[in-house]
């Protein structure tokens, strides 16, 4: 029965997000903000990029194909922390992409 009212719940907000879509505003909707969304996350993305560099930066090192299982392991303790996993997903799922596309579309050489 739970899994059925899961499944109903999924229904209703595909619906809604479906409907969604077909629903136009006559005004366009802007939201007045003095902060550049792609400058925070390119100071997020630094910042954290900073802050994995220097929780693994002893144990950075190029290591050979043979090795490369024994690197993971020694490393895998350093950044089992929840904040470290936390900041490495974000950085490199959300925060990098979105850096890289912004310098590519903007043409700006220095994000890019």
């Amino acid at each position: 029965m739970y899994v059925a009212y899961i499944q109903f719940l999924y229904f209703i907000g595909m619906c809604l997000l479906f409907y969604a879509d077909r629903v136009q505003f006559r005004n366009k909707i802007v939201l007045p903000s003095r902060i550049d969304f792609f400058k925070v996350v390119l100071v997020l993305s630094i910042l954290s990029t900073v802050y994995m560099i220097a929780k693994y930066g002893s144990n950075l090192k190029l290591v050979s194909f043979e090795d490369v299982y024994e690197q993971r392991f020694a490393t895998s303790r350093i950044g089992s922390d929840v904040f470290t996993a936390y900041i490495s997903s974000w950085l490199a799922y959300m925060m990098v992409p979105m850096c890289l596309t912004y310098g590519l579309f903007a043409k700006r050489k220095f994000i890019f």
